[in-house]
């Protein structure tokens, strides 16, 4: 819970508009269900999208889905996209 709680307190500092939804949010919510990566579900605006960047810049996100790993950029195409995939040092996460 150590993950999710420091997630989520990073996100939240840095404005960014998200909820918790898969493995960790059924944690929460009382089942048992072992999970290692943390699920969230944010508005791709511009804006959000631009917070969620600067919010985990400092734990080197890259997508996660791409062969080259590319570090995550706020561009066109991602600005776009309805669901990415990311990991950090620390998380692996999902978003859409």
């Amino acid at each position: 819970m150590e993950m999710l709680r420091a997630m989520v307190e990073k996100l939240a500092a840095g404005g960014v508009e998200f909820v918790v939804v898969g493995g960790y949010a059924a944690v929460a919510h009382g089942a048992s269900l072992m999970t290692r990566d943390v699920d969230i579900c944010c508005r791709f605006s511009r804006e959000n999208l631009r917070r969620l960047v600067r919010a985990l810049d400092d734990v080197h996100p890259k997508h996660r889905m791409t062969p080259l790993k590319l570090p995550l950029e706020l561009t066109d195409e991602f600005a776009a996209a309805s669901r990415i995939c990311i990991s950090t040092r620390t998380w692996a996460c999902w978003t859409a």
